[in-house]
């Protein structure tokens, strides 16, 4: 990954997404959409002396614990496209991340917004010490992604376990943040699946998920909308909604 700061300190790449990023039916999987994301924001917390190495040495690690997207129109494999991303604002321990992917030409195909949190790695709580933590720019970007205030749920009808594999986590220990939508995208119908696109994601994660549990996945597809909760051992770990647009 290559960035740069542009002269309004939104950090920029350029990426492209390839044959290993596609689903079946040759379109960039959606959670290979959220591993960028996840990239970039790892590479602008690096400039900003808060990377990977700095915080393990504080005993820490960053934590998303919610995402959301707006996908206007689906990125194309092979296309070259710029991926922004600025700090929003941040307010008790909560820090704002905002995402832009669009053309060369401008043309903004997705927006996204996400909120990290500093964890503790041995007691794998909110660290309790963030003094040490360098205060971040704020910046305001036109037509920047607001987060949800609350989104309702109707009741769940259908039921599916599934165990988290070592394969699925990262190096923080746990089921890596973009591994939710491959779960979604596994509950899918194959004939809603190929007919349809996602255009909104709000994903909240509550409790990290660990080599070997089980999740215990509610879930229903209502109309051109999912809605998704997983629990583990007795207590609720994530909630997602996706909407769909057809084709």
């Amino acid at each position: 990954m290559t960035g740069s700061f542009l002269p309004d300190g939104v950090f920029r790449s350029e990426i492209c997404f390839g044959d290993s990023d596609t689903d079946r039916f040759g379109r960039v999987e959606n959670s290979a959409l959220l591993w960028q994301l996840q990239e970039i924001a790892g590479a602008h917390y690096d400039t900003l002396g808060w990377g990977y190495e700095r915080i393990r040495s504080h005993g820490c690690f960053w934590a998303v614990i919610r995402n959301e997207l707006v996908i206007t129109t689906p990125p194309r494999p092979g296309e070259a496209l710029c991926l922004d991303t600025w700090n929003g604002r941040s307010a008790h321990g909560l820090y704002r991340r905002h995402y832009r992917l669009q053309r060369p030409d401008g043309t903004v195909l997705v927006r996204g917004v996400s909120v990290w949190v500093l964890m503790d790695a041995a007691e794998r709580a909110l660290a309790a010490d963030r003094s040490w933590l360098p205060e971040p720019v704020v910046l305001t970007q036109p037509g920047e992604l607001s987060p949800a205030r609350k989104v309702p749920f109707p009741e769940l009808t259908e039921r599916v376990d599934r165990e988290v594999l070592s394969a699925e986590t990262d190096r923080n220990g746990h089921l890596n943040n973009t591994v939710y939508l491959r779960w979604a995208a596994d509950i899918l119908p194959e004939e809603f699946a190929e007919a349809h696109t996602l255009g909104t994601l709000w994903v909240e994660y509550k409790k990290e998920l660990l080599p070997g549990e089980t999740a215990e996945l509610a879930y229903s597809l209502a109309g051109q909308t999912l809605f998704l909760r997983g629990a583990a051992e007795g207590r609720e770990s994530f909630q997602m909604r996706c909407t769909y647009d057809p084709i």
